[in-house]
């Protein structure tokens, strides 16, 4: 029983020793594209138009189904990883996203509604980071 009260101290003492921990935004030390050249975000509307972003184009081509291309020389060490996720104030249910890049080009992304086994077509937003 004693030892269970030491616990939170010795917690505290753990974080002041080893440094503050911070739930603070990356953002900041992110360098635009046109610096550093490896990362690439955006946010692409349902149509498969452009509502935020540069340095690539987007369209539709079926239904839950989507291509983005970068420019080239836009990722210089090569090919990149994305992630995607929703975006806007959409009230459908959330949706699993693939995304799949070919020889370092065009990325293809397929959303569609996991618990129903159908593509949707739904706003999203991106973050590619290329390789060093």
């Amino acid at each position: 029983m004693l030892m269970n009260r030491f616990i939170p101290i010795v917690i505290g003492l753990a974080i002041a020793v080893a440094g503050q921990a911070s739930a603070g935004s990356g953002f900041k030390y992110i360098r635009p594209p046109s610096e550093s050249g490896s990362i690439g975000s955006g946010e692409i509307r349902a149509d498969g138009s452009l509502h935020r972003g540069s340095g690539f184009t987007s369209r539709r081509v079926g239904v839950g189904q989507y291509e983005i291309t970068f420019q080239n020389g836009y990722f210089p060490g090569g090919c990149a990883a994305m992630t995607v996720g929703s975006a806007g104030t959409q009230e459908w249910h959330p949706f699993v996203a693939s995304v799949t890049q070919h020889d370092c080009g065009t990325f293809h992304i397929t959303l569609w509604y996991a618990n129903q086994g159908f593509t949707t077509d739904h706003r999203f937003q991106f973050v590619a980071i290329g390789e060093q």
